[in-house]
């Protein structure tokens, strides 16, 4: 009886040290999946704030060009907290600076290092930054001194060394390029582009009025007819002069001594370029299809006048009730000079 109960016994302790060892392996495991499991989330949440501290330094290299000349020949370092509601949750630290695998100075490089806990994840970025065309012929409208526009819609980028005024229903489809944020102003305006600020002086192009005077003579003085250009090359002697519905036809270059003025519902058709050594005036419904007008002093244009092509003045631009488009087909038939403004693109190593 005694030898039975004993068995019993040590039954009872074996079952109980077995569901003993069940109850640790489980609570291991479940402690375990736990460790898994929040290591996951820390993991999760270190990627994202990796590449917060990837967007922070895209940001920062957009607004901030001091930070774009900081970064171009030595590294930038720096940490930041994220803040939980009773104490920090995270940090990322995020270096930026040059691409030692280039020569390129508007390549950067960031790696950023997000913190969740015990939980670390890298990634590291490559930006190209934008690079702004110097060449007045990238742009539908640029002007040396004030650029002011007033109900107009213009198609492509504007770009001034001085100061560019929005005002009255203007529509911008494309890119606005200014020395500095003081010196632009828009009122009831549409930009659907972005401002560049800081942007270096450019100057148009010099033609030196001798090259032209052997080229043929034009007809300086068009009211009511159609003239239609016969030689590449046509020079004007003083001022070249169109109204009353009149018509210039055909491909060429010509260079007028003086000014210029196109009005009264006149049309220039083809792919031509003017180049004034005086002012411009485009105005009263004149339409200018496929058309380069470059003076070196002041442009006017106003009074639903429509051009397509693109226009460059060497001191102040007023546009008025006007419609401008930007047109690169007749920039590569003259063959001018023009630099490919590259985006600001991102290429990710995670």
């Amino acid at each position: 009886m005694n030898n039975k109960r004993g068995s019993a016994a040590l039954l009872g302790i074996i079952a109980m040290m077995l569901l003993g060892l069940i109850g640790l392996g489980m609570m291991t495991r479940s402690r375990i999946e736990l460790e898994i499991a929040t290591n996951h989330r820390d993991g999760v949440a270190a990627q994202y704030v990796a590449e917060a501290g990837i967007q922070w330094a895209i940001t920062k290299l957009k607004i901030d060009d001091e930070f774009k000349s900081q970064t171009e020949s030595k590294d930038f370092i720096t940490t930041f907290e994220i803040l939980g509601t009773l104490s920090p949750i995270g940090s990322y630290n995020v270096k930026i600076g040059p691409d030692s695998k280039t020569t390129n100075k508007n390549v950067r490089l960031i790696r950023s290092i997000g913190t969740v806990n015990k939980a670390k994840r890298q990634i590291i970025g490559k930006v190209l930054l934008p690079v702004v065309a110097s060449s007045v012929f990238n742009y539908a409208l640029f002007s040396t001194a004030n650029l002011s526009i007033t109900n107009t819609m213009i198609t492509g980028s504007l770009r001034s060394n001085d100061n560019i005024t929005l005002s009255n229903n203007c529509e911008i489809i494309g890119d606005i390029f200014i020395r500095d944020s003081t010196k632009i102003s828009y009122n009831e305006t549409t930009i659907n582009g972005m401002i560049n600020y800081n942007v270096p002086i450019i100057k148009i192009p010099a033609y030196n009025e001798n090259d032209y005077r052997n080229s043929s003579l034009l007809h300086d003085f068009l009211d009511g007819q159609t003239y239609t250009l016969t030689d590449n090359l046509s020079f004007a002697n003083d001022n070249f002069i169109m109204k009353n519905n009149s018509y210039l036809l055909g491909n060429g270059l010509i260079y007028v001594k003086n000014n210029v003025i196109i009005d009264t519902k006149s049309q220039i058709l083809g792919n031509i370029m003017i180049v004034a050594g005086g002012n411009i005036i485009i105005s009263d419904h004149a339409i200018l299809n496929k058309a380069i007008l470059l003076a070196k002093g002041n442009g006017q244009i106003d009074t639903s006048a429509e051009i397509t092509g693109c226009i460059s003045v060497g001191g102040k631009l007023n546009v008025e009730d006007a419609t401008v488009i930007y047109d690169n087909n007749i920039i590569q038939f003259f063959n001018l000079p023009t630099d490919i403004a590259s985006p600001f693109e991102i290429t990710w190593d995670y």
